[in-house]
Formats: structure tokens, sequence, C-alpha cells
């Protein structure tokens, strides 16, 4: 409890979509390797989720 803030960002499906495809911006790769290290705590709706997976089946990410 040192005075740390437990900072919080919304994953949307542009972002992984952008990871998948090495296209993230160099500020978003910050944070998402953030997110990785558990400095920041990622959230990812259920609807982002679920469009993903439909991206996935349908075949547009490898």
């Amino acid at each position: 409890m040192g005075g740390e803030k437990n900072r919080k960002v919304v994953v949307d499906t542009y972002a992984l979509m952008a990871m998948v495809f090495g296209e993230l911006s160099s500020k978003a790769e910050n944070i998402m390797c953030s997110i990785y290290k558990g400095e920041v705590t990622g959230i990812v709706p259920e609807t982002v989720a679920y469009e993903y997976t439909i991206q996935w089946y349908k075949g547009r990410i490898p």
C-alpha cells in the first residue's frame, strides 16, 4: 500500500488485433507490456472478447 496506484485500462478489439498483426503504436505497446508485467490491470470487456473470437473464427486473425 505504499502509495502505489492501481492503474486500469480497457483493452479494445482494435488494440488486440493491432497487437496480433504487429501494428501497435509505441505507447500502446508500452501499455500492453505494463499489463503483461502486472504493473497495470488490463480490462477486456465481454463484448471485446466476443468480437475477437468471431474475427478469429472467420479466419481474420491467424
